[in-house]
């Protein structure tokens, strides 16, 4: 039962484990390009 605690790298943070606070930005949403190019891929990320 205890055989898997010894796999355990590290700590892991989820979406619910990390706090976002809105602060002050220049960035304007027009300044921000979305898409990345990884060798022949490319994705866009939502924002």
């Amino acid at each position: 039962m205890e055989a898997h605690l010894n796999k355990i790298l590290g700590e892991g943070l989820t979406y619910d484990d990390v706090l976002l606070v809105p602060a002050f930005s220049d960035v304007l949403p027009r300044d921000v390009n979305p898409w990345l190019r990884k060798g022949a891929l490319e994705f866009c990320i939502r924002i």
